[in-house]
């Protein structure tokens, strides 16, 4: 689990010569005040099982913060969008591996099983400006390793 507060201490967007948007004390863009991993497995004569989640708190795409819609009313139009917002996600990932000795003039053989993503939630990973970047819905993975 990680808290961090990451804020900018003096900062300005200048519109103009003249016209400037003070960013002071707003959040700074793509951190996420909250991360949070966790991960439990299992093993037992050749059988190994992983379950990982991770959290994601909500995080800017921009240095406007929560402000976008006050600097929108005070200098319209000059950002293209209206939602800087990327919004808190979980998701979690599960895997499965057998390693055993099949044939005895190979070496040890392993298949294993994962799946990415388990509950198919809908999120965007990152974000930048008014552009958002959906991950992967629940995806699946298997496959065979045999040694030589």
């Amino acid at each position: 689990f990680t808290y961090s507060s990451n804020i900018i201490k003096d900062g300005k967007f200048y519109l103009g010569a003249a016209n400037l948007i003070d960013l002071s004390g707003n959040k700074i863009s793509g951190f996420p005040e909250i991360l949070s991993n966790f991960g439990i497995s299992y093993s037992k004569s050749g059988l190994i099982a992983k379950l990982n989640g991770k959290y994601v708190g909500a995080f800017y795409s921009d240095n406007y913060d929560g402000k976008l819609e006050n600097y929108l009313a005070a200098n319209p139009g000059f950002v293209s969008y209206t939602d800087n917002k990327n919004d808190a996600y979980f998701t979690a990932d599960f895997f499965v591996s057998y390693e055993t000795n099949i044939l005895k003039a190979l070496g040890n053989t392993k298949i294993f099983f994962q799946v990415n993503n388990i509950f198919d939630n809908l999120y965007s990973a990152y974000a930048i400006g008014g552009e958002f970047f959906p991950a992967a819905e629940r995806n699946f993975l298997a496959g065979l390793q045999v040694e030589l």
